[in-house]
């Protein structure tokens, strides 16, 4: 939540100079505001969560629904939306990082059902590489954010096992 500057968002994120705070409205637009307080301004009216801005901040990145399997671009400058790529996993949201070529992400893998691995997207070539297999299929609902360290060599990712159910016996029960 955005709170102390005078506003009530959800997934805040910094830009990359400090200047601004990204958030989604109520509404469901995306948002900015100085991050030194003011007042914010709609730069999108279109529904934008777990939003990520390019390591250049001129772009930001989103998924405009839970289940949705395609992750958007909006261009900052000329406030245009566009799809950036397709195959993320649904009701994965977090489950992409930005760097400063490419993208990082989850999908599925072709061919091999239930399958998951995480993938590289290069912006400039629209190319796909498979960076590495998930041990088993990820849960989506409640996992983590993907995260980038800044010098693009250490991925992060929050896997949330599957829970499980104990079966006990209860002896002289009445």
């Amino acid at each position: 939540m955005v709170r102390g500057l005078g506003q009530t968002g959800v997934h805040p994120v910094l830009s990359p100079d400090a200047r601004w705070i990204y958030f989604a409205d109520k509404s469901a637009g995306i948002l900015r505001m100085p991050a030194q307080g003011g007042a914010p301004e709609k730069i999108l009216h279109m529904r934008g969560i777990s939003r990520g801005i390019s390591p250049d901040g001129r772009s930001i990145y989103f998924v405009r629904d839970v289940a949705g399997t395609t992750l958007w671009k909006l261009d900052l400058e000329t406030r245009e939306a566009a799809p950036a790529l397709d195959g993320l996993v649904p009701y994965c949201t977090s489950c992409w990082a930005l760097s400063a070529t490419g993208i990082y992400y989850l999908r599925g893998q072709s061919g091999k059902e239930g399958r998951q691995a995480v993938f590289f997207h290069d912006v400039a070539t629209r190319a796909d590489e498979m960076i590495a297999e998930y041990p088993e299929p990820l849960l989506p609902m409640g996992s983590g954010p993907f995260s980038l360290s800044p010098d693009g060599k250490r991925l992060l990712l929050v896997r949330v096992d599957p829970y499980q159910s104990d079966i006990m016996r209860v002896d002289g029960f009445r």
